[in-house]
């Protein structure tokens, strides 16, 4: 956060550090219908998207589904000097 603020020019008092701490804690967003889709029809589970926990996908997605994002992103992220460890 300190980084970001900085590249664009920014100083955050430490009371807006700690409200951007709080709102974007796993607790805050799960519980706001802005972040937790609660509100899209269709949603597994609880609605709220990412819990954080590693290998979550196949809860949601079946092997041949992760396979195919798999190609899908490497084809579109070929060129852009770009490089994720997945």
């Amino acid at each position: 956060m300190e980084k970001i603020a900085k590249f664009i020019g920014k100083e955050l008092s430490p009371e807006t550090r700690d409200l951007i701490v709080q709102q974007t804690s796993f607790g805050a967003m799960k519980s706001s219908e802005h972040t937790n889709y609660s509100w899209f029809e269709g949603i597994k589970g609880d609605g709220f998207i990412r819990k954080g926990q590693v290998g979550e996908w196949k809860s949601f997605f079946t092997e041949e589904q992760n396979e195919l994002f798999d190609k899908v992103f490497k084809d579109r992220m070929e060129g852009t000097g770009i490089a994720f460890d997945t």
